[in-house]
């Protein structure tokens, strides 16, 4: 159920975050906190521990959580909110299913914009990577929408910084990762260290739309499928 009036959505424990954003983008809203596997639920996410690169400023995933609707030991069906049922309410993130059963959720949601605008920082000693990385994370609402940083090794790392935007007018400069001949995420990003294309102080952009870049860790399990197959990339 999907309450655009008051910004929400009410879904199930089994609901993953794939069908979220499925349905979701396409009408111009997203849920703030996405972790990037198409198929962990929203149940695990809040009875277990759910973060992302945009938990700089939303928080956790179960911080979205406006309501839950619980079966408890007793077998009573209880609402519990930020006003009623309070304890219950912030007892239940991390609680693992201790406190009962979460049988819905309302979570709250906010417009999205149809790409993600991405900017690469490689980084070539690990003080520079430090300090680019909580800059922009220490922004806090007033920064960036999304801010990760993947290391390779101690000192070689890539800083990535985006905002969710419009179609460019440069379609050269749109990357669809999701598609199955593209190279897996990481080995993408890997890319920006190789010094003998792009300058090791440089910033380096493109536009991904904004689903396939939610999701851009699933095909390569962030960096285990190289482990399961090794040709595959």
């Amino acid at each position: 159920e999907i309450d655009l009036k008051n910004g929400r959505v009410r879904v199930e424990p089994l609901v993953d975050v794939g069908l979220l954003t499925r349905v979701l983008t396409p009408l111009g809203w997203t849920i703030p906190v996405i972790p990037e596997f198409e198929d962990l639920t929203v149940g695990g996410l809040c009875m277990g521990y759910g973060i992302e690169n945009t938990s700089h400023k939303y928080g956790l995933f179960s911080n979205l959580v406006q309501e839950y609707e619980i079966v408890t030991s007793t077998g009573d069906v209880v609402l519990a909110r930020k006003d009623f049922n309070a304890d219950l309410f912030y007892g239940v993130p991390w609680s693992h299913g201790t406190l009962g059963f979460v049988t819905a959720m309302w979570l709250k949601i906010i417009p999205c914009k149809p790409y993600c605008h991405l900017t690469y920082i490689p980084t070539h000693t690990l003080k520079d990577t430090v300090e680019i990385f909580n800059r922009e994370a220490m922004k806090g609402a007033a920064g960036h929408e999304f801010v990760e940083c993947l290391m390779y090794d101690r000192d070689h790392g890539v800083v990535m910084i985006g905002d969710m935007t419009d179609a460019p007018e440069d379609k050269s400069k749109i990357n669809s990762v999701g598609w199955w001949f593209k190279p897996w995420y990481y080995k993408h990003v890997e890319g920006f260290l190789d010094t003998t294309k792009y300058k090791p102080k440089g910033e380096y952009d493109e536009y991904i739309p904004l689903r396939e870049y939610y999701h851009r860790y699933t095909r390569g399990i962030f960096w285990m499928m190289e482990l399961i197959i090794p040709f595959g990339n």
